[in-house]
């Protein structure tokens, strides 16, 4: 009797211990995480509209609807231009068959009517060219007055190039949208 309740000790002891040790996913998380810090972006957590609901998925038992988002992290770059940028909007790839009206803006891209900014002028038009270079895993891109933003579902494995992929591609981004404010501004 005496070692049934050591055993059950040893449980209560050992149960609550084992629950906090993070998983093989949050250990893998982190590491991409800790990847794109020392790359100098930050991480936000978001959600994302999706494009290809199911039915079921668009309205509630009631008849209201409803907009779906999958949750997804932005890995961000601070804007280091002297001038707050003159666009914000946010850009998604959109999926091979979309079942809600969509407003593609460039060949696989539509704007997030959500965030739809200010994109009229010159500069908002030829941002949409740096959407060919975004990463094929990238999901979405946005730009607002301080952060270039891409969005992904973090599906890398550890010692993946994909967080340097991003690095590069946001750093790129910046490059080509100081450019074009300074061309604007002349």
């Amino acid at each position: 009797m005496g070692w049934i309740i050591a055993v059950f000790v040893i449980a209560l002891v050992l149960g609550p211990v084992m629950y906090l040790k993070p998983s093989a996913k949050e250990n893998r998380l982190a590491a991409l995480r800790l990847a794109a810090r020392k790359a100098g972006l930050t991480v936000k957590l978001d959600s994302i509209p999706t494009f290809d609901p199911e039915p079921a998925e668009r309205v509630s038992a009631g008849g209201e609807v409803r907009q779906t988002t999958r949750s997804c992290a932005a890995y961000q770059r601070g804007i280091t231009l002297s001038e707050p940028m003159p666009i914000q909007f946010r850009v998604l790839r959109m999926p091979p068959t979309p079942t809600v009206p969509v407003n593609e803006v460039h060949p696989g891209w539509a704007l997030d009517q959500g965030l739809e900014g200010s994109f009229e002028n010159k500069v908002g038009q030829s941002i949409y060219g740096l959407l060919d270079k975004a990463p094929a895993f990238c999901v979405g891109f946005s730009v607002d007055v301080r952060f270039l933003s891409c969005y992904w579902f973090e599906q890398a494995q550890e010692g993946g190039t994909e967080v340097d992929e991003i690095a590069m591609f946001l750093q790129s981004a910046e490059r080509e949208i100081a450019s074009l404010v300074t061309l604007q501004d002349m």
